[in-house]
């Protein structure tokens, strides 16, 4: 009798036990996970480079708390624009579009 040094069930069963050893949980029990509803504002191939500064998120935290914003360097050029604002899921999509507005224009004008 040929004698295998892995069947089937042992590769399996290594790869359950190495998958739970390398990845732990993801979302800790004790842990808020928080989502966002993305709005975009302008298409992301207009831009070069990405950013997600501070004093645009306290500038967007003023109209809605936790809300971040993703500005974008157009290509050839050195100005700057917003690309997306994330806004919390705690609002509706309709009302994170509207606020994601009122923060667009706050910044922008």
């Amino acid at each position: 009798m040929s004698k295998q040094p892995y069947g089937q069930e042992t590769l399996g069963f290594l790869r359950k036990r190495n998958k739970k050893k390398n990845n732990p949980d993801p979302d800790p029990p004790g842990k808020k996970k928080i989502e966002f509803w993305a709005i975009r504002i302008r298409d992301p191939k207009l831009f070069a480079e990405f950013r997600v500064p501070d004093w645009a998120s306290k500038v967007s935290d003023l109209i809605s708390k936790g809300s971040k914003i993703t500005m974008g360097r157009y290509k050839k050029s050195k100005k700057w624009g917003i690309q997306r604002i994330l806004i919390d899921k705690k609002f509706t999509k309709t009302k994170a579009q509207s606020l994601a507005k009122l923060i667009k224009k706050r910044i922008e004008g």
